[in-house]
């Protein structure tokens, strides 16, 4: 099975294709978006020498992150989904940068910039998500959780950059800080991850995934 994916939540936008004998991904840069998130479809085919008749099957991060990153993402897998007739899987962002951490025995806390002085986060005792995502202050997401003893919790995101100093405050030299490369939600990942949805059948109509918001209104960044 081929699985094209494109992740366009964070800054990190992304394309990626895997397959059986093949696997490669682009990471657009804010600068190279201006090109357009189809220019880097294209050449993730070409470098395949592959059409998109030859995927099977497509993926998008669903957020949350930027709304607009999010919307512009969405809404182009919807459509090559449905002219290609084509099988869309939608999967979080949030669990896209926690498979970067795969095997890893240490609980994993995955955060983004939610702005307002607020963070999107979820927790994963790999392979699986422990509870629901959840959007707020860092201190109500870190605090109150009954971390496993003295035991290091390994933490990811661009949420690091700004709430790095209050989680030190609050976990001590349990908190691990992941080095950026592992915040990126690598489509590769985000291929993977709808592959193994797809092998258990949870497969919605495109047109009915819809965006993580998380938050009741739309900012303006």
């Amino acid at each position: 099975m081929r699985v094209l994916a494109l992740e366009t939540a964070t800054q990190f936008a992304g394309v990626g294709i895997v397959g059986a004998a093949e696997n490669t991904e682009f990471i657009i840069s804010s600068r190279e978006k201006g090109e357009g998130i189809m220019v880097f479809i294209d050449r993730a085919l070409k470098e395949l020498n592959l059409e998109l008749k030859d995927i099977d099957m497509l993926a998008v991060g669903i957020g949350p992150g930027f709304y607009t990153g999010v919307r512009i993402g969405l809404s182009i897998m919807k459509g090559l989904a449905m002219a290609a007739k084509k099988p869309l899987v939608g999967i979080s962002t949030l669990d896209t940068i926690a498979c970067n951490f795969s095997g890893r025995r240490e609980k994993i806390v995955t955060l983004l910039n939610a702005y307002g002085g607020e963070v999107y986060g979820a927790v994963y005792q790999p392979p699986k998500r422990c509870g629901n995502y959840f959007i707020g202050p860092i201190e109500d997401f870190v605090a109150p959780r009954k971390w496993d003893g003295n035991s290091k919790v390994i933490f990811a995101g661009t949420g690091i950059e700004i709430y790095r100093k209050k989680i030190e405050e609050i976990l001590g030299k349990r908190a691990i800080f992941s080095f950026q490369k592992n915040w990126i939600p690598h489509p590769v990942s985000l291929a993977k991850l709808a592959m193994e949805r797809f092998k258990r059948g949870r497969l919605l109509n495109p047109d009915r995934i819809l965006p993580l918001y998380l938050k009741k209104f739309p900012s303006h960044h």
